[in-house]
């Protein structure tokens, strides 16, 4: 039986509308011993919004936090690189997601370099199958509180696990390299690029998490710190 598909009566450009859990097919005793287990199972939830048919039908906070705060949101991030790429295809800095790395980074690529990495394309990094090894890079910064004189060096020279196009492996790299790359060719931060052509509105007028919609923008700071090649955020 194919799911009904609903039809929504408004976009929630400037905030979320409300309803009750019942309206939209969910089950408000389920949802109330939710809230129960967000308060008492390890590891604390601080916040938890459910958004059902583009209603608002659950938001609670827990451990002292509430809708005026800002949350740091580490791989969500994410997300947001891969919709920058996106729009980068769009306005012509990229040419194809089929592009290869060394393209963009020709200097890194000596002879002697493993030959699995100049397969490695930028449909690879937004799919996370790179062959990189996961996270080894970032694992060793955050232990070590480091970082390296030249983190895209550090990165493409870093091990490989499998080869690219062959195993999902969940691993940063490549969007701290995709976010180099994106500076580069738009000659501009991946944060400016994506004040430009994603957020509204500007950074000056972001608020606090709670009800924000995908047009507001507190992920800034998040993608500022992954714009620089000396990349330090874990996540």
């Amino acid at each position: 039986m194919m799911p009904q598909r609903f039809q929504r009566d408004y976009w929630p450009t400037t905030g979320w509308r409300e309803a009750r859990p019942e309206e939209h097919g969910m089950d408000a005793v389920m949802l109330g011993r939710l809230e129960g287990y967000m308060k008492a199972v390890p590891p604390f939830i601080r916040a938890l919004l459910i958004v059902r048919h583009g209603y608002l039908v659950f938001e609670r906070y827990a451990q002292g936090n509430h809708a005026g705060q800002y949350q740091m949101l580490r791989s969500a991030t994410k997300t947001v690189t891969s919709a920058l790429m996106g729009m980068a295809l769009r306005e012509g800095v990229i040419k194809s997601l089929d592009q290869h790395l060394d393209e963009f980074f020709p200097e890194y690529f000596s002879a002697d370099i493993d030959p699995r990495k100049r397969q490695m394309t930028l449909g690879h990094l937004l799919t996370m199958t790179s062959g990189f090894s996961p996270d080894s890079v970032l694992e060793q910064m955050y232990f070590t509180q480091e970082v390296p004189q030249d983190f895209v060096k550090c990165v493409i020279q870093s091990r490989m696990w499998p080869n690219p196009g062959e195993q999902f492996a969940y691993c940063s790299l490549g969007s701290h390299l995709l976010s180099v790359l994106l500076t580069r060719r738009a000659y501009m931060s991946t944060l400016d690029f994506a004040r430009r052509h994603l957020f509204a509105p500007p950074v000056s007028q972001c608020r606090p998490l709670g009800r924000q919609t995908a047009s507001s923008c507190s992920v800034c700071e998040e993608v500022c710190s992954s714009t620089q090649s000396r990349g330090t955020t874990r996540g």
